[in-house]
Order: structure tokens, then sequence, then C-alpha cells
């Protein structure tokens, strides 16, 4: 990684070709990431046609509404209640939804899988292996571990916001449990 400062109030930083620039409190990410935080920036007031267009306004998509029915329909959503009827795995797939709409190369998802059942779980999961190709991505903080291990190919443990240990061998990622156990102490 490599990171240069433009000025005393403003950074520019590089992660291999993706691009981020924060000036002052202001962050301006460029297209090429995908963010899907804990408060999964939905309008609950909306429908999810509603959210999903305007993300496509934030990101300048394009995508008709005949397309965005159909990314509704096969995640399984309703479109005829506002979000705040939504459960939180509607919520989630919502989300995720919402950060592959403008094709970024960087996913960041924090805990997507934290309060939904199984089979949302396991809809989230199959997603991020469909997206997931050489040319992009996925950096998600995640404490169930039975999960991530259906589908990680590295990870690593932050502690104290330290880096404690880091492996891409599928044996580590096997035993990512005792792994993990071993270094939270």
């Amino acid at each position: 990684m490599k990171s240069s400062f433009l000025s005393e109030t403003s950074k520019a930083l590089q992660i291999e070709d993706i691009s981020f620039l924060i000036t002052d409190s202001l962050i301006f990410i460029y297209s090429d990431i995908g963010l899907m935080n804990e408060e999964l920036g939905l309008y609950p007031f909306l429908s999810a046609k509603e959210n999903l267009e305007l993300i496509t306004l934030r990101h300048n998509c394009n995508y008709t509404s005949s397309e965005l029915e159909t990314f509704i329909s096969n995640y399984k959503l309703d479109n005829t209640m506002n979000v705040s009827k939504f459960s939180t795995g509607m919520k989630k797939k919502l989300s995720f939804l919402g950060t592959l709409l403008h094709k970024p190369r960087l996913f960041l998802l924090d805990e997507p899988f934290s309060g939904v059942d199984s089979i949302a779980q396991k809809f989230l999961i199959d997603q991020i292996k469909e997206t997931s190709t050489d040319e992009n991505a996925f950096v998600i903080v995640n404490h169930d571990l039975a999960s991530t291990m259906k589908f990680c190919n590295n990870f690593l443990i932050i502690r104290d916001g330290e880096i404690v240990f880091y492996s891409d061998k599928p044996d580590d990622i096997n035993n990512l449990e005792k792994i993990y156990q071993e270094y939270s102490k």
C-alpha cells in the first residue's frame, strides 16, 4: 500500500490502482469501491427500488426501471413496502445489492452476516462467491468464523488495531477457529 500527502489537510491513498482522496472531514471515494457498513446506507421510508434509484444516481449508473425490478426480484426482496418493514436479512441483501450496482473492484463489507438467518446468510455467501473475480477483492469484517471459512481464500486477525496473524494457506483457513482462539488471547 502506498500513501502520499497532498497537503497538510488532504491525503491520497493508493491501493493497487484504486484511489481515495481524503480532505478534511470529507472523504471522496471513487467509483471503484463498494461499501456495506453496519448502518447499511438505506433510507427506511423508501422502497427497495427507490433506494436503488438513489444509489444509481449517487454512482452515476444507468439502469432502467425494469432492470432494477429484476434485481429486486432476483434478490427475493419485496418492493411493495418501505425498507423500515424489512427484516435484517432483507436489509442486508438490499444493501449488498446496492454495493454491486456500480461494479466496484474493492468491496468493503462490515459484518454482512450478523443478525441474518441461515437462508439469507447462504444467499449472501453465494452472491459474494458469484461476484468474486480476479478483477475485484472483498475485505470483510466478520466474527462468524464458520461462515467465513466457506468462502475466504486468505484472512487476517486484528487485535487492538494491530495485525497479529495473516495467512492464505488452505490448512490455516481450515483451522481458522483454532488459530483465532490462539491469537485472541
